[in-house]
Parts: C-alpha cells; sequence; structure tokens
C-alpha cells in the first residue's frame, strides 16, 4: 500500500494514478478532501483499491491519524511519498522568500 500526500492533484495524483497502476493500493492524502476524492473514485474507490484521506501536513497530528486510519482501512505500508507542499501554488519565477514566508507565517 502507498500513500501519497498532496495526491488529489497534480503531481501526487499522477503518483498515485501510476502506483495503482502498478498494483498498489493507494490512500490519497490531501487537504483538499473533494479532490482526493475524486482521485480515489476515478481510480475505483475501496474496493478498487484507493482511498480519500484528509489531511493537513502542517499539523503532526493529522498526518498520525491519516497514517492510522490508511492501515486501518487499507493494511500496512510499502511506500509513503510526502508530495505535499506549503508553498503558494504560482509560476515558479513569480515564488520570492516574502512569499513563501508569508504562507508559513500564516500557518501559525
Amino acid at each position: 500500500m502507498a500513500l501519497i500526500t498532496g495526491g488529489g492533484q497534480g503531481i501526487g495524483q499522477a503518483v498515485a494514478e501510476r502506483l495503482h497502476a502498478d498494483g498498489f493500493k493507494v490512500a490519497i492524502a490531501d487537504l483538499n478532501f473533494e479532490t482526493a476524492s475524486k482521485v480515489a473514485e476515478k481510480l475505483g474507490g475501496k474496493n478498487g483499491g484507493a482511498i480519500a484521506l484528509h489531511v493537513n501536513v502542517s499539523d503532526r497530528d493529522s498526518v498520525f491519524g491519516a497514517v492510522d486510519q490508511a492501515v486501518a482501512e487499507l493494511g500496512g505500508f510499502d511506500v509513503i511519498i510526502n508530495n505535499a507542499g506549503i508553498a503558494p501554488q504560482s509560476p515558479l519565477d513569480e515564488i520570492t522568500v516574502e512569499s513563501i514566508e508569508k504562507v508559513l507565517l500564516h500557518q501559525l
């Protein structure tokens, strides 16, 4: 089984889809539960070996809760991919130290 943070979109979604295609059960963990659910359903839902989990990777208890839920629903881990990030979603050339610091301060 594989747990992928940030699996509800983008690179995380692509990783989840690939691992699932390779035979892994996948736990799609994302702050946005709606997008995680859409990915899990696209992969066949729980009966197809894919579940959605709500997780806030900036909150340790949230991460441990997601891990516990994934184990309870899908079994032990083979792979954990920490793909989620906290940087603002913007074009690469527009990301500055100040924009990242603003996000970090907002998280506190």
